[in-house]
């Protein structure tokens, strides 16, 4: 596979997976596999640790019905999974979260949920609902965790993978709208961008508070998707037309270009990379 494809999800999510994530089944009752004791993966991974993990990585994107790879090089879509028949499919996804095996986390505003996108077998399922309205941006932090950024309570969501349901874990002190979030895996640094203002900043996943913001002179953005590229420490965002790369030391912006699909424009919410290549002919 191709490191230079970034795959989407339908209605536009960026999302960057590193290491944990759903397991192989679905989950509830006995059938749950959320210990981790028959794990294939030997237990939780370590997500920020992805320096070896750069080749056969893959960018995408979801909506409510299908996956989307693109080419991080020039923007360029083409669809990887159907998954519209899906009688539990999204019906607002707007983040999603990369774990092994092909798998993702995906929060679906339409509904309030937390949801399992299997990529490789175009599967979706619920995990249950997280208690918030809103949740814009989820990624894993540095501790293995999973978090959200709700942007009607303004603060840092826990996400319990077993269950869907949110914890509150601290206000981010600071106003947020349109939003997005990713984590640095070689460093774990959380990074979080609000759309209205076009600011990037840090996010601490103890306390939940936000850090000093940069402007990255983007305002206005009616989607955010957010992404980081471990291969030069660039952060991938998209505003929902156009694909941009971003130094987070500067907010300085490179425009890759507006996303094509099938000779037309096409509107993304969200970025999410599968570091190292997908297991879907294993």
């Amino acid at each position: 596979m191709n490191r230079s494809l970034l795959f989407l999800l339908g209605s536009g999510l960026l999302f960057v997976l590193p290491g944990c994530g759903p397991t192989n089944r679905r989950g509830g009752g006995d059938d749950d596999d959320s210990s981790g004791d028959d794990d294939d993966t030997g237990g939780k991974d370590t997500p920020w640790d992805c320096s070896t993990l750069y080749v056969n990585s893959q960018l995408f994107t979801v909506n409510s019905g299908r996956t989307y790879s693109i080419d991080v090089t020039n923007a360029h879509v083409e669809e990887f999974a159907d998954y519209s028949d899906e009688e539990d499919r999204p019906s607002d996804p707007n983040s999603a979260a990369f774990g092994p095996r092909g798998q993702a986390w995906v929060s679906d505003s339409g509904s309030n949920t937390l949801m399992v996108l299997d990529v490789c077998e175009a599967d979706v399922w619920v995990v249950g609902s997280t208690g918030f309205n809103h949740l814009c941006g989820i990624s894993y932090a540095s501790d293995g965790e999973l978090y959200g950024m709700d942007s009607n309570t303004d603060s840092l969501v826990h996400l319990n993978t077993e269950t869907g349901a949110g914890t509150a874990v601290g206000p981010l002190g600071r106003d947020i709208g349109n939003c997005g979030m990713t984590l640095d895996c070689l460093t774990g640094t959380l990074y979080g961008v609000d759309g209205p203002t076009g600011e990037l900043f840090e996010v601490n996943p103890k306390t939940g508070a936000a850090g000093k913001a940069i402007d990255f002179n983007l305002s206005a953005m009616q989607s955010v998707g957010l992404e980081f590229d471990p291969a030069d420490s660039t952060l991938l965002m998209t505003d929902g037309p156009d694909l941009y790369r971003m130094d987070p030391s500067t907010g300085a912006l490179t425009t890759i270009g507006a996303f094509d699909l099938g000779g037309g424009g096409a509107h993304f919410n969200d970025l999410a990379y599968h570091l190292g290549a997908l297991p879907c002919d294993e």
